[in-house]
This record gives C-alpha cells, structure tokens and sequence, in this order.
C-alpha cells in the first residue's frame, strides 16, 4: 500500500467511532490492526479472528446476510427494490 494510502487510512480510523471490519480475518498485517485505531470496533467474520477479545461486538455470520438484515431494519423490506 502506498505510504500516502496508508497514512490516510490510520488518520480516518483513529478519527472514528465505530469501525467496521466486515469479512475478513484481519491476519493480513499491517492493514489487519486498523480496526483497533477507531474508538470501538465491530468484526462481522464468520472465522475467529486475533482481535476478537477486543472487539465491542463479533457477528459470526456472512457479511452479506447481516448487510441485508441492517438495511430491513434502517430502510425497510423494500430497500433492495430502491437499489
């Protein structure tokens, strides 16, 4: 990853709340550690990942099971038909 990239990504997860790390084991280091950098963490995995005891939440499910699920509750039943 350029430096530049890099350094871009770690200021905007430092500067956040909530961070979501949505499929992905976070094994691939450096880019695996950002999550740690926001105020709090979410891991969506369905495989055990190094920063689970850190994590406020872990859902062990498909990403792309729990995406839809979030978007019936925000937007409603009918969201994939506005998409």
């Amino acid at each position: 990853m350029p430096q530049e990239d890099w350094e871009c990504a770690q200021d905007e997860c430092a500067k956040s709340d909530l961070v979501l790390a949505l499929g992905t084991s976070l094994r691939i280091e450096p880019a695996g550690s950002l999550p740690t950098l926001g105020k709090k963490f979410v891991i969506v995995n369905k495989q055990v990942t190094p920063y689970d005891t850190q994590a406020a939440l872990i859902v062990r499910a498909p990403v792309d099971n729990v995406l839809r699920r979030v978007m019936e509750v925000l937007i409603g039943e009918e969201w994939e038909s506005q998409i």
